[in-house]
């Protein structure tokens, strides 16, 4: 009979005061105060000669090399292969800078210190591994809100109660042999940005409001994860008296975490309990995102020439819309800086297609444990797909955990492009990318994963 080896440990890894917040153009003052600590979770299992460390941060997410970096640290320090050490974040919006973004690089002082930290705290989880059970449970929590919407003509950021959302609330418990709980693992499917962008306090949103409640029910001990799923069109369903997404304060991040952590507690104290069988299983393989149609240095000036337009008309009103949720005028300039930056590589280079990178590589990992499968997917998957994976999966328990390692940003859908709006036709200039991602890159992805699936299935 196997057995898992489980440990977890946690440390508090939030910035100083002053830092840089990552997740929002309109976010771009300092930090000046703390709403919650965020916290680095760790997660090392073994079982019969396979292991892996999952480290969950209350971060936005990692970029590719801030997350090599990390992977290499913690590889060295704990004796465990890079390949299966994995780095997740909750995606709050609340956060330092770990990546580079709209053309502000990841605030290094806070990598080192971030580094050092998980370091530290992985020096000898290995060695306190002791032998586990684990049970898993699902219950469902209407909390969130599709945010894709078609008003006049155009997709925008507004609340869409008729579009796909994923209210699935999936949790692992981890017991000793004697039933004591040490932690466990919640996934949940819903975007870490119910605060005001006008808030320059630090916070882990509604995720650590979940697991700060979640000690009420299960112990001040016990050490849970928080997996964010596929949640790249996905909001929480906070509301003004207009019926529009609300710019929230704690109250709403507390509301949530309270409502988040109470159905899993009534979950795993009256719900369905399924106990995994002690089996630990990890697959990796690599994966090009595509884009499509790389710019043209003609395409690029034209571009240019309207946002120098537009950047005219906007300056005009730029303190009212200092105001706004989105501030189009800073986005305008952000897009300008991308676009000379295109136009300055295609000048140097003979055609369109020199000096620009065709697509960008990345691992999809996959982590199995009895009846129990994560998915790593290093982006941001729109609620649709996450939900055809989980339909698709022949695994009772399927959980697509999104903004793993190095991320790649948001991952459309065909019809998302083709619809537009921000997550498919804007995002992809926030991370410096040349185009959008193909078309079929939904397609290929789903593929790639249900590769996967039946891989374990062998």
């Amino acid at each position: 009979m196997n057995t898992l080896y489980i440990a977890l440990h946690r440390v508090e890894i939030t910035p100083p005061l002053g830092s840089r917040f990552a997740g929002h153009l309109n976010r771009d003052k300092p930090a000046e105060g703390v709403l919650d600590p965020l916290w680095g979770r760790l997660l090392y299992i073994r079982c019969e000669g396979e292991e892996v460390l999952l480290v969950n941060c209350d971060l936005l997410e990692f970029g590719k090399e801030e997350a090599d970096l990390i992977q290499r640290e913690l590889g060295a320090t704990t004796g465990i292969s890079s390949p299966r050490i994995l780095l997740t974040t909750t995606h709050t919006h609340t956060g330092p800078a770990t990546l580079s973004f709209a053309g502000i690089p990841a605030d290094q002082d806070y990598m080192n210190q971030l580094k050092g930290s998980l370091s530290e705290a992985a020096r000898f989880l290995r060695g306190k591994a002791v032998p586990c059970t684990v049970s898993a449970f699902r219950t469902q929590v209407k909390v969130s809100c599709n945010r894709r919407k078609r008003i006049g003509g155009k997709i925008v950021m507004a609340p869409n109660l008729a579009g796909p959302v994923d209210p699935d609330l999936t949790i692992l418990l981890f017991h000793t042999l004697n039933g004591t709980c040490i932690g466990g693992i919640f996934h949940y499917s819903m975007h870490p940005t119910t605060l005001s962008v006008h808030s320059y306090k630090i916070s882990a949103d509604y995720p650590g409001r979940m697991l700060r409640h979640a000690a009420n029910f299960f112990g001040e001990e016990p050490v849970f994860l928080f997996l964010q799923g596929a949640c790249g069109d996905v909001k929480p369903a906070v509301f003004d008296d207009k019926g529009n997404f609300k710019e929230g304060e704690e109250t709403d991040i507390e509301q949530l975490g309270q409502t988040l952590a109470k159905a899993a507690w009534q979950a795993t104290s009256t719900g369905t309990r399924f106990e995994l069988q002690p089996e630990l299983r990890f697959v990796f393989i690599p994966f090009q995102f595509r884009f499509h149609p790389l710019p043209s240095l003609r395409g690029i000036q034209r571009e240019l020439n309207l946002l120098e337009e537009a950047i005219q008309t906007l300056s005009a009103r730029k303190d009212e819309l200092n105001h706004s949720h989105i501030d189009p005028l800073k986005q305008a300039l952000v897009f300008r800086a991308w676009a000379e930056d295109l136009e300055k590589r295609l000048r140097n280079s003979d055609s369109h297609s020199i000096g620009l990178n065709p697509a960008i590589a990345r691992d999809l990992n996959a982590l199995k444990i009895g009846e129990a499968v994560f998915l790593f997917i290093p982006g941001e998957l729109f609620c649709t797909t996450g939900l055809s994976i989980k339909a698709q999966s022949p695994f009772l328990y399927t959980s697509v955990a999104c903004y793993a390692n190095g991320t790649v940003g948001y991952i459309p859908t065909r019809a998302s492009l083709e619809e537009g709006g921000y997550e498919s036709r804007e995002a992809y200039k926030y991370y410096g990318y040349p185009a959008p991602f193909h078309p079929d890159t939904e397609m290929e992805l789903l593929e790639a994963i249900y590769k996967q699936l039946r891989s374990f299935r062998m």
